[in-house]
């Protein structure tokens, strides 16, 4: 187990080739397992769950990033991260200090499940709360973005996403879909 871990870090951490360009992919932050809505809402006290997910990306064997609480979300106290993968440094919560690397024990493509992260609300958090996903200290400076391990074991960057905490009509993260002819909207049209 000890000699996988430091393959995953040293994987993560200490990559000898560097690939980064544009980055490819999202990591996501959403209110339902699926990754269908990034509006969290936190209305009332109660455990809430905020899910991770990496979307739009082929040839991911290992991830690091971080997603601290933002101060908006008044009341909120993080309590844990129940992480999808049995192998994994790391919190969400300390981006200073490596954040959450997981490895994800083979080569996958998105959309991948990582896990969740558990906080205790009161039902405080102010209204258009920006919560995004943030590249943590890590030993890749070239790459400016979270992280991902490749397939062929090279470290490449991938897009850092973002929820929003009590969203309103002039701060929801959910894009709408177009629904011109000849796209995915036109047929979501047909159905909606």
């Amino acid at each position: 187990m000890r000699a996988l871990v430091i393959l995953i870090a040293g994987t993560l951490f200490c990559a000898s080739t560097l690939a980064w360009t544009q980055p490819e992919g999202r990591i996501r932050l959403a209110a339902d397992v699926g990754g269908l809505s990034c509006n969290i809402d936190d209305a009332a006290p109660g455990i809430l769950y905020v899910h991770m997910l990496i979307t739009e990306r082929t040839d991911v064997t290992g991830v690091q990033f971080a997603a601290p609480k933002p101060a908006c979300w008044v009341g909120a106290t993080w309590l844990s991260d129940q992480i999808a993968f049995p192998v994994y440094i790391g919190d969400s919560q300390n981006n200073f200090y490596g954040g959450l690397s997981i490895g994800l024990g083979s080569c996958l493509s998105s959309p991948i499940y990582l896990g969740a992260i558990v906080y205790m609300t009161q039902g405080q958090a102010q209204p258009c709360c920006v919560y995004p996903v943030v590249k943590t200290y890590d030993l890749v400076p070239g790459i400016p973005t979270p992280i991902v391990a490749t397939c062929d074991f090279v470290a490449d960057g991938i897009n850092a996403g973002y929820a929003v905490v009590n969203a309103q009509p002039n701060c929801s993260c959910d894009e709408p879909v177009s629904t011109e002819d000849r796209t995915w909207g036109a047929l979501k049209a047909l159905y909606e």
